[in-house]
């Protein structure tokens, strides 16, 4: 995972979702946040709240059953 801060990069990003005029506001505390294939976004341990927009990539959302299997919710 790399973290972005350049307000172009950020920028740009903005303007490829519908959120743009919504997320502008905000702009002093955003950031781009870049994954590698097969990394995870977040894990059920970790304990940071952040609200994230994709804007290009695949995602899988998987939920962890008590007994440790792995149920897929959607892929996108």
């Amino acid at each position: 995972m790399k973290r972005l801060y350049e307000k172009t990069i950020i920028e740009t990003c903005l303007k490829q979702t519908k959120f743009e005029s919504v997320m502008r506001d905000f702009q002093t505390h955003l950031f781009v946040t870049q994954y590698e294939k097969g990394e995870f976004v977040t894990t059920p341990l970790q304990k940071e709240h952040l609200f994230q927009i994709i804007i290009q990539g695949s995602l899988s959302i998987y939920f962890i059953r008590d007994d440790g299997s792995v149920y897929s919710l959607a892929n996108s």
